[in-house]
């Protein structure tokens, strides 16, 4: 679970990010001015992070949470689609698996090349092994990399260092102290659905979702909204044409 809200919140630094409204003095966007909606759906979440500006030019960006560990990224302007598995192999691991595509082209070359330079949602992998090359061993820093004060330096996109912040907490993090924001609603929805679809399993209730695939075609999407952001306009969602 913990390595999926590192996902919730990777699409939500990533949207902020897109937005142009995220400085190196607040890499995490705490102190931009937005908010975070959700929309329980059957399959999971309908997330929407608004960019708020009395200025007239505010950004909406919708992204999905899909039971149990799919996670999906803000669709970039040219019309590319990124989403994460994040599966588990035992109580403190979780294999990721990203996914890039476009549904009415194939990827460019230029694409291609930023994926295998580290880009986007694919970071770079210490050679034979599935281990991120910036990882917790290393304190997330390249070789001949200084250690500095400006912990984003250190990351190439908003979506790795996401994943750090999660990761520096330890493989399993004592929540009880915990104190969410208005702006972790989908990490507090996300916890509160996983946990009563275990409780329904234990006691003998089959998720109705497990037998209606159609319900996860569903893509992301992007608009820009007047002030203020009407709530409402995240649950539209987007069914693809294609």
């Amino acid at each position: 679970m913990q390595a999926i809200e590192g996902g919730l919140d990777a699409a939500r630094v990533q949207a902020l990010k897109e937005s142009g409204a995220i400085g190196p003095d607040d890499p995490m966007g705490e102190e931009v001015a937005h908010s975070v909606k959700v929309e329980n759906t059957d399959y999971g979440l309908l997330v929407g992070t608004g960019l708020e500006s009395p200025e007239g030019d505010s950004a909406l960006h919708v992204t999905h949470w899909m039971m149990p560990f799919y996670t999906t990224t803000v669709i970039d302007r040219s019309g590319i689609f990124e989403g994460v598995a994040w599966v588990p192999i035992d109580n403190q691991s979780t294999m990721a698996f990203p996914v890039t595509y476009c549904p009415k082209k194939a990827l460019s070359k230029n694409l291609l090349t930023q994926i295998r330079q580290g880009k986007r949602i694919h970071p770079k992998l210490i050679e034979d092994s599935y281990k991120r090359k910036l990882n917790r061993s290393n304190s997330f820093l390249s070789p001949g990399q200084e250690r500095t004060s400006d912990f984003a330096s250190r990351f190439t996109t908003a979506f790795e260092m996401a994943l750090a912040c999660q990761e520096s907490m330890g493989s399993i993090v004592d929540r009880t102290h915990e104190m969410l924001s208005a702006n972790d609603i989908a990490i507090e929805n996300a916890r509160t659905k996983l946990m009563q679809a275990a409780v329904d399993l234990m006691e003998g209730t089959i998720p109705v979702i497990i037998n209606r695939g159609d319900r996860y075609r569903v893509r992301s999407y992007r608009s820009k909204k007047s002030y203020p952001l009407d709530t409402i306009e995240i649950t539209k969602g987007v069914t693809p044409d294609v």
